[in-house]
């Protein structure tokens, strides 16, 4: 059924003289992001996320600063320290 989608719309270059099926095909994409945006971290449901925080735009106003922090925890001992490290040492000698 793709082949034979693909081979209309290489031929034809229209969506509207489509069989049932080939529409059916069409949905398919739609279908696979509405269950993968239950699985977390998965594309779609960084893009519901993506959406649910844009939708508080609407609500309460654009935001006056945006900070994103993303800290390697295996490099970085400011990360290491807020998560409870005691042994990391930030006297550091000039």
């Amino acid at each position: 059924m793709l082949n034979s989608l693909a081979d209309h719309l290489e031929h034809e270059k229209s969506l509207i003289n489509l069989e049932p099926d080939q529409k059916n095909v069409l949905d398919l994409p739609q279908q696979l992001n509405n269950i993968s945006a239950h699985i977390p971290g998965s594309e779609a449901s960084k893009i519901q996320i993506c959406n649910t925080i844009r939708s508080y735009f609407r609500l309460f106003g654009l935001l006056q600063i945006y900070l994103t922090l993303n800290p390697s925890g295996a490099h970085n001992p400011i990360f290491q320290v807020m998560f409870g490290d005691e042994t990391v040492n930030f006297m550091i000698i000039i």
